[in-house]
């Protein structure tokens, strides 16, 4: 069977990360698998992606190529000229209509995503028998026009996979009238977070004899950095003696640093970049804190669960479900005194780290992702 899965880009992320896992399971069972990307990042996510599936890299537009007749400044050109064209059919709202149909025909079309890129693309551009759209995010509250428009779009989807129950309850109070909408998790690899997480890096921990908080997640607003960095300065004023390594990238960097600035915490929080490997980073946390606005299947916390760390999360639906109602960790209102007075009585009460230390322990990975590995074998191969 061949299977087409079509994303928006590889940048590091928790979408990204699920499709790497995604890719190893359905190479793992035989299926012969391509891949669009419409953004490549040409980092470490890139090679990996390369070394196990064949990428679809020439679906740019044919009117281009005509552009090789001119000879002088013939590269400039041709990103030029792709750039307006680009931004003509952006502005029409037909970015995905630039690009040209792959050339073979696949027995399941996958859009990995919800940008609007991917899932139209595979609608107007796919051939193939069955088509599935991998929907990723934690909520859908799109405007009147956008909801038409994805109407329009999901109802030729043969089904919509929701990646957690929050997330599917949010497309069937909108959608469950156009077509099948099912709930799948991501595959959760935990022997690799587990590995990842032993490997030493001095530089992981700068300052080891204070209190070490982790937080891994792009810069975005979606991510809720901007309270992490809130519930730091309560933290300070409260004399804590800790350190804050915020792993990750992303549009906002600029505006936290000035914030992180503003509040005099250079010394507290350390914006550590993009790593390729942020488990080593979560692995030597004393707690581990998500103050996410928005979550679908928050991976970030799986993987705090997998190390065994203490997890203090925003109290969003996502993040509940999978604490289990608060059995593996604390959820709290996006309140930065709330959550610091959690991360304070986290911190001094050893009885309560060990608590829920030992109860991710008891969670059983092997069960969930037997039951992940079933629902996407059975949709895959439906009729």
């Amino acid at each position: 069977m061949k299977i087409l899965l079509v994303t928006k880009g590889t940048e590091v992320g928790g979408i990204a990360v699920s499709l790497l896992d995604f890719i190893d399971y359905l190479v793992s069972k035989g299926y012969e698998v391509d891949l669009i990307s419409f953004d490549f990042t040409y980092g470490h996510i890139y090679q990996e992606l390369k070394a196990k599936v064949n990428i679809v890299d020439r679906i740019r537009p044919l009117v281009l190529s005509e552009l090789r007749l001119l000879k002088i400044g013939k590269g400039l050109l041709l990103q030029s000229a792709w750039y307006l064209v680009y931004k003509l059919f952006q502005g029409l709202g037909i970015p995905w209509k630039i690009y040209r149909s792959p050339k073979s025909t696949y027995d399941v079309a996958i859009s990995y995503g919800n940008q609007r890129y991917s899932d139209r693309y595979v609608i107007d551009k796919v051939c193939s028998k069955k088509k599935l759209l991998w929907y990723h995010h934690g909520v859908y509250e799109p405007n009147r026009g956008q909801y038409k428009k994805d109407k329009k779009c999901f109802c030729k989807y043969n089904a919509i996979v929701a990646v957690s129950e929050s997330c599917a309850k949010h497309l069937k109070d909108k959608l469950d009238d156009l077509t099948e909408i099912v709930t799948i998790n991501n595959i959760i690899n935990d022997d690799k977070i587990r590995n990842k997480g032993l490997i030493k890096d001095d530089n992981s921990r700068e300052k080891k004899d204070l209190l070490n908080i982790v937080t891994v997640g792009r810069l975005t607003y979606e991510k809720g950095i901007d309270i992490a960095i809130e519930t730091a300065k309560v933290l300070r004023d409260k004399g804590i003696e800790f350190v804050w390594q915020i792993v990750g990238d992303g549009i906002e960097k600029d505006s936290l640093s000035k914030l992180i600035k503003r509040y005099q915490l250079n010394e507290h929080i350390l914006l550590v970049g993009e790593k390729e490997n942020p488990y080593l980073y979560v692995a030597d946390a004393d707690i581990y804190v998500q103050t996410s606005r928005i979550e679908a299947h928050p991976l970030t916390i799986i993987e705090a669960i997998v190390l065994n760390k203490v997890i203090i999360a925003s109290h969003i639906q996502a993040n509940v479900d999978i604490l289990q109602n608060g059995e593996l960790g604390v959820t709290v209102p996006l309140d930065p005194t709330k959550i610091a007075n959690h991360i304070e009585q986290c911190s001094i009460n050893q009885e309560l780290r060990e608590q829920y230390i030992e109860a991710t322990k008891k969670m059983d990975i092997s069960k969930l992702n037997q039951i992940t590995f079933k629902r996407i074998g059975d949709i895959i191969e439906m009729e």
